[in-house]
This record gives C-alpha cells, structure tokens and sequence, in this order.
C-alpha cells in the first residue's frame, strides 16, 4: 500500500467512526410525564367522589385499589422525574464524542500537512505512519469509551423498566409513598439517578479540551495544581508544528513546549533542555507522575502525562504529539 493510499485509508477510517456519534437529545422531561401526572390527578378525583358517595364493601375495596393505582402513579412519575436529567445528560455527553472526534479528523489533516513535504525520506515516511497511527488510536480509545457508556446505559434503561414494572402495587402492608420519595418496589429513578449521572463522567475530550485518555487521575493527591495545569496545557497544543527556537503559543521546539506548559501555571522554565535538566527537584524512574519532566538525553525534553506516557515536540516534520514513556531517563519535577 502507498502512502497516498494509507491517508485515504485511514481518512475513511476516522469518517466512519465520526458517523457512529448522533445528536444531542433535546432536554427536558419524558413526554409521557406530564400524561401520567394528568391521569393521577384523576385517579385521586375518582377515589375522593367514590369516599364521599359511596359505603360498605364496596366503599372499601375500591378505595383499596384506588390507593394501589395512586401508589403506583406517583412511584412512576418520580421515576421519570428522576431519570430524565441524567439520561439527557449521558445522551448529551455521547453526541460529544462526535466533537471530539472531528477534532481528531482535523488533527489528523494537520499533521499529514505537516509531515508531507519530508515524505520523500524514510524518516518522513516514518513519521507519517507514526501519527497515522496515534491518531487512529486516540479515535479507538474514543469508540472505546462511547461504547463502554452505550452499554451502560442500555443496563440501566433496562433495569429501569423492571423498576416501573414493580410499581403496579404497592409494598407489602399498603404503604403509601410520602413526601414524594421513592421506597418499596421500584427501581426505577431512585437506582437509576445516582449511576445514570456517573456515566457522564466516562466521557473523554483529547486535546483541545485539556484531556487524554490516558491522562493522570486528578484526584491523585502527589500531582500538584502547576502539574495539572501545564499538562492540560501541553495536551492543547497537539498537532502544533515542530520548528527549532520556537516557545510557542503555535509551534514548538521541546523545551519550548515544557517552557509555555509550565508558565501557563506560573511557572518560568529555562529556555534550553541544558537549563531545564538542572531545575527543580530529581525524581526516581518508578515514582513519575504527570507533569515530570523526562528527558531521555540532554538534549530532548518530554512532558509527563502519566507514568507511561509523554507529550513531546518531537523534531522538524512531526507535530506535537502523544509518545510512550522512553526505557531509560532523567525525570526532573518543576517547582514554583
């Protein structure tokens, strides 16, 4: 296969993949919500004439079922008033994926622009199938995680409707809801509610959102805020050129990348790998985080972005991009 030929392979590729993302689902409540909440205003109607009109046996059976048909309608309505939310909001945060995903396309396009007139090299070559590559990846790790929360959703929507189905009577003893929370049998919105919002959170945004799939975790409590904010950083500038003596903000060279990352946080680096390699405190191989400087020789710089992987401004015919941790380094942490 040509290089030609493996462009337009993997352009087809990534334009399948953005044509699995949808839109976003308009907000607002289930259109069956407002339906139920008009039948239960008749139910409760029916059953007040019946106890005023009506007495013996009958008086009390029907009112029984009534009870029942009341317990069961305001179980379901909180069902759908608790769901609704986090079940547009899942939906909104898959029709991104969308987004991020023609952010991948551009990044892509850049790239091949960039790379294209050193092609005629094996290193240009080289370098093209590279970021081919990573770019394919970032849009698996996408798919990846849409699907994840696809799967997810469906579980729960599924397990919901169980939930409204358990609603057709009430609890053992004919208790009533009170208050207008959700107990006895139903599974719906009250289950449902707290996991539905945290599927949201299995959304991904590389690049320009300041994310990488593969990006530390910010709860992890040895990465310092500079450390989080020059890694952020650094991940927006993805697929910016290469060119020596650049520091930024729209092309690089290594330690121009390290350099702006770190003074988006306040933090001044040296201007040169030379400088930079002395700066701030040395950090042992195994106990690298994101925001660690690596550097491989004396000569080439990496931001840390976990502890096996690296953003780099790597060298002239290769955008920003996303690298393994390299097998041996000096790691050096930057501090205010």
């Amino acid at each position: 296969m040509s290089l030609g030929e493996l462009v337009a392979e993997a352009g087809r590729a990534l334009a399948d993949a953005r044509g699995l993302f949808g839109p976003a689902p308009a907000d607002g409540a289930w259109s069956s919500t407002q339906q139920l909440t008009t039948g239960r205003e008749g139910v409760a109607a029916a059953g007040q004439a019946a106890a005023t009109s009506w007495e013996g046996g009958a008086a009390k059976t029907y009112g029984a079922a009534n009870s029942g048909q009341l317990w069961a309608l305001d179980h379901t309505v909180g069902a759908d008033n608790a769901t609704a939310p986090p079940v547009t909001a899942a939906g909104q945060a898959a029709a991104s994926g969308g987004q991020v995903m023609g952010q991948v396309i551009d990044d892509t396009r850049t790239g091949v622009a960039a790379i294209a007139p050193t092609t005629g090299t094996p290193a240009g070559k080289q370098a093209l199938i590279t970021h081919l590559q990573a770019q394919l990846d970032r849009a698996k790790t996408l798919l990846r995680v849409s699907e994840q929360r696809s799967s997810e959703l469906a579980a729960l929507i599924a397990r919901g409707s169980g939930g409204y189905g358990a609603a057709i009577s009430p609890p053992m003893g004919g208790g009533m809801m009170q208050g207008g929370s959700m107990g006895g049998g139903i599974g719906g919105g009250g289950l449902l509610a707290p996991t539905l919002s945290a599927i949201t959170a299995l959304t991904r945004h590389p690049h320009h959102s300041g994310h990488h799939p593969q990006v530390f975790a910010a709860s992890d409590p040895r990465i310092g805020d500079a450390a989080k904010i020059a890694v952020k950083a650094a991940l927006t500038r993805l697929g910016c050129p290469y060119v020596w003596g650049h520091k930024g903000p729209d092309s690089f060279d290594c330690s121009g990348l390290t350099r702006w990352a770190y003074a988006q946080a306040g933090i001044t680096l040296g201007d040169s790998t030379y400088a930079q390699i002395n700066q701030g405190a040395p950090v042992a191989p195994g106990d690298v985080h994101a925001g660690d400087l690596i550097f491989p020789n004396a000569g080439h710089v990496m931001l840390a972005i976990s502890p096996t992987e690296v953003v780099e401004a790597q060298q002239a015919g290769v955008p920003v991009k996303v690298s393994p941790m390299p097998a041996s380094f000096i790691a050096r942490r930057p501090t205010g």
